[in-house]
């Protein structure tokens, strides 16, 4: 059986949630990757996975061959930046644990869901940036967790990282469906939408033409998801509040210690963060008071044994 995850339109998403993440991403050349291609070919997708020859697949080097209709094709870094005009950067790819992660991604992501964190317990741009990244790179139907490689991005694109290479990951993306096809029926072809891009350079214009009448258009995402309104954090910035990242994990934030706080930028923003600040005051003046009268008690217990 035939299966499709397919890519989604987060273009509109992205200018009413998550600014921030939307200007580092055209800022990198990566707004391919917001929209893709308005809609894939199947049977085009079809063919160059049936085409992809496993053992000839270069991970070193990032190269893998295509037996496409009796010619081999070669299908690498360079091939992946023509078609998304993504530029290829030769930097380093290492991620980070995942603990140095949790502080970064908001600071009730305390404990690991799984192996990931949970959604929900992010940022709220954070979040729409990690469903974005899941559907149009990574290529996975489980959004609800983010996992290392959506972590590695997000903390990129956070922290300026340029030296990450968005074609690799793309890459790999590739490789791994195919791996997952050959192993398991029921698997999904990711990236159909790329796929169709890269195909269209194996085939002639009138082919493609003809090919565009049995097309599928990619959906939208014009609406925010409903886990994005379950998030009870605000977005992140560059400025992020330390007082709110729980203190057993300072000791993984010594790159990071420039984080400040602004002022808040909304009023709905200055009264939640009001309210806070006025119920952590509250709850150590009760907790100062409790112990004041705990040693109150106390003292008059001892002169009454004298």
């Amino acid at each position: 059986m035939v299966n499709f995850l397919e890519e989604r339109d987060y273009s509109t998403i992205f200018q009413t949630h998550g600014t921030f993440f939307h200007e580092k991403i055209t800022s990198r050349n990566w707004g391919y990757l917001l929209h893709i291609n308005a809609f894939y070919i199947p049977y085009l997708v079809i063919e160059f996975y049936n085409s992809l020859i496993s053992g000839n697949i270069d991970h070193d080097n990032f190269t893998m061959v295509v037996n496409w209709r009796g010619e081999y094709r070669e299908v690498n870094l360079r091939k992946i930046q023509d078609v998304t005009g993504i530029q290829v950067s030769s930097g380093n790819q290492d991620p980070k644990y995942l603990g140095e992660y949790l502080p970064m991604m908001g600071p009730n992501c305390v404990n690991p869901v799984m192996g990931g964190i949970k959604g929900t317990t992010t940022y709220k741009n954070v979040y729409a940036t990690g469903r974005w990244i899941c559907s149009n790179i990574i290529g996975t139907s489980n959004t609800s967790c983010f996992y290392e490689p959506t972590l590695h991005i997000i903390d990129a694109l956070m922290f300026s990282n340029f030296r990450f290479c968005m074609c690799r990951q793309l890459f790999n993306t590739i490789c791994n469906s195919r791996h997952k096809l050959d192993t398991n029926d029921e698997a999904f072809m990711l990236l159909p939408g790329l796929i169709t891009d890269i195909c269209r350079t194996f085939i002639g214009d009138q082919e493609y033409d003809d090919a565009c009448s049995s097309c599928i258009s990619v959906l939208p995402k014009e609406t925010i998801t409903r886990g994005y309104n379950l998030c009870v954090q605000h977005d992140w910035t560059p400025e992020i509040h330390m007082e709110h990242v729980a203190h057993q994990q300072f000791e993984n934030l010594s790159d990071y210690d420039f984080w400040r706080q602004n002022n808040p930028r909304g009023d709905e923003d200055f009264i939640d963060h009001a309210c806070s600040a006025f119920r952590r005051l509250n709850a150590k003046l009760d907790t100062v008071i409790d112990q004041g009268s705990s040693s109150s008690a106390q003292g008059g217990k001892r002169k009454k044994r004298r």
